[in-house]
């Protein structure tokens, strides 16, 4: 910056005469004023050419989400197997800076590639009747391709072993021995055991049409959301349902809660609740977007499930 401090002139026997135009405070402000602006010059042109990152994690409005193998490329190489051993590690320090809902790492499973989708960040750490973990709470992207029914009659109640109906239903049975094997084993390694309070619904001598407790269970690796974490209320399910959840943020928007196959087709896809007043009907998303439930045996519903990455 050109010094406007100074200045001089020639007097009439032609002899330079220098001319302070400001005092020793002034002079120095204006350099600090000078260095100020460089700063936010540099800062200007760091948000115009992209380099910057948010940290504050916010759900973001104007994104679909981010490719965390392309944005994070570097570090992932820097010591880190496969990008699940990198989060897991983020998870061990509690360092999330950078990574924000909706970002993505696309996955093989079976045969289709699934984005699997940042949705929360330790959305239950420190809950539980056993402390949960901190850990970052991703949801698939897409939908499998089969159908996969709540149970194989119209039942959607526990039993003697276990009183909670989603612990004992056919389609947990299908995530734990048929979905679940074909994550990779990289992925697998870092997702946690999710420990919930379920709802209870079981009678030995009648069919119930309400559930009248709950209990804390082991959900497994992988599971179905509750109708409250995608909706953040009841919908078709009881009060008893989702006790302990809380609203992902990437499902606050209805068009974000809509799941397609790998051939782009939307579907249904299922959730853990169980229907309020019914002895006989499940829960899951519409194809739209909106909450929807059915018989248990329907036939017309696909999987898009939920896991936590847990630090190693």
């Amino acid at each position: 910056m050109t010094d406007m401090s100074q200045g001089y002139f020639y007097d009439a026997s032609g002899q330079k005469v220098n001319i302070d135009f400001m005092d020793s405070v002034a002079r120095q402000t204006l350099v600090t004023v000078s260095n100020d602006i460089t700063q936010i010059n540099s800062v200007i042109d760091g948000l115009e050419n992209g380099i910057l990152t948010r940290a504050d994690n916010a759900m973001r409005e104007d994104t679909e989400g981010r490719n965390l193998l392309e944005v994070f490329d570097s570090e992932i190489a820097n010591g880190y197997a496969d990008p699940w051993e990198w989060l897991a590690d983020r998870v061990s320090l509690h360092v999330y800076k950078g990574l924000q809902p909706f970002d993505y790492i696309p996955e093989t499973i079976g045969a289709d590639e699934i984005p699997m989708i940042l949705g929360g960040f330790d959305l239950d750490a420190g809950c539980g009747d056993t402390e949960q973990p901190n850990g970052l709470f991703f949801h698939m992207g897409r939908t499998t391709r089969e159908n996969v029914q709540w149970n194989t009659t119209n039942v959607n109640q526990g039993n003697a072993t276990n009183n909670a109906p989603w612990m004992v239903c056919n389609l947990k049975t299908w995530i734990d021995n048929t979905l679940l094997p074909k994550f990779p084993s990289t992925m697998r390694a870092h997702m946690g055991n999710r420990r919930n309070l379920l709802e209870t619904r079981y009678a030995a001598n009648s069919t119930l049409t309400d559930s009248t407790n709950w209990a804390w269970n082991d959900l497994g690796r992988l599971w179905p959301l509750s109708e409250m974490e995608v909706y953040g209320c009841h919908q078709f399910s009881g009060v008893r349902s989702g006790a302990a959840d809380t609203q992902w943020p990437i499902f606050k928007r209805t068009k974000d809660r809509i799941r397609r196959d790998a051939d782009g087709a939307r579907r249904y896809w299922g959730l853990l609740s169980v229907v309020a007043g019914s002895s006989t009907t499940w829960c899951y998303v519409n194809s739209n977007g909106n909450a929807s439930h059915g018989n248990a045996s329907y036939t017309g519903v696909a999987v898009a499930a939920g896991f936590k990455v847990v630090g190693d």
